[in-house]
């Protein structure tokens, strides 16, 4: 039997300087992995501010995000590589999972 797993992300930030919005996307990010716990085979990937907001003053840079909504060549690889990573881990789990499930074959 195989398993399809969903893996929802987290919303990244948005907007050059720290604004309401922002603030909205860090609740709803904070209430999203007790929300999809309860949902069989799905996790939940974070998206960490920190990768696109600089923590001296709280910009997104235009090298990130061309718009400070929609990511660039410099911001797509910032996100999809830790979600890649998150991928292949849960793969591997599942593999692992389904060839223990399986047991020895029989003689």
């Amino acid at each position: 039997m195989y398993v399809f797993v969903c893996c929802d992300k987290g919303i990244p930030p948005r907007g050059q300087y720290p604004n309401p919005v922002r603030d909205r996307i860090a609740a709803t990010n904070a209430l999203l992995p007790d929300r999809l716990s309860g949902i069989p085979n799905t996790t939940f990937f974070n998206v960490d501010a920190s990768l696109f907001v600089n923590v001296s003053d709280g910009t997104i840079s235009h090298h990130d995000m061309y718009n400070y909504l929609h990511l660039s060549r410099t911001g797509i690889p910032k996100l999809a590589e830790p979600l890649l990573e998150e991928i292949e881990m849960l793969l591997k789990n599942f593999l692992t999972a389904d060839s223990a499930s399986l047991g020895e074959p029989d003689n």
